[in-house]
C-alpha cells in the first residue's frame, strides 16, 4: 500500500445515521468499510450494537451521534419508554 493511500484512509470518514437503513443494507455498508480499508465510522445509537459486532474483528474508530431530544434512541428503549408511561 502507498503511503498516500493509508493517509487517505486514515482521514475518510464513514457515516451510517439514516434512520430507515435496513439489515442488508447496514452489512452491505459495513462490508465496503473493510474493503476500503475505512478507520472512522460515525454512527447513530441505533445501529452501534450491530456495527460493533459487524466489525469486531476490524481496527475502528467508531464514534456515536446522540441526537436531543430523544429524537434517534433505540427503538427497544422507546418501546420500553412508551410501556412505562402507559
Amino acid at each position: 500500500m502507498l503511503n498516500i493511500d493509508y493517509e487517505l484512509n486514515e482521514k475518510i470518514h464513514a457515516i451510517i445515521i439514516n434512520p430507515y437503513l435496513s439489515w442488508d443494507d447496514l452489512i452491505k455498508n459495513c462490508d465496503l468499510i473493510k474493503k476500503y480499508n475505512i478507520k472512522n465510522v460515525s454512527t447513530s445509537l441505533n445501529f452501534l450494537s450491530q456495527i460493533k459486532n459487524k466489525l469486531s474483528n476490524y481496527k475502528v474508530n467508531l464514534n456515536t451521534f446522540i441526537s436531543y431530544p430523544l429524537a434517534d434512541l433505540p427503538v427497544e428503549f422507546i418501546d420500553e419508554l412508551i410501556c412505562y408511561a402507559k
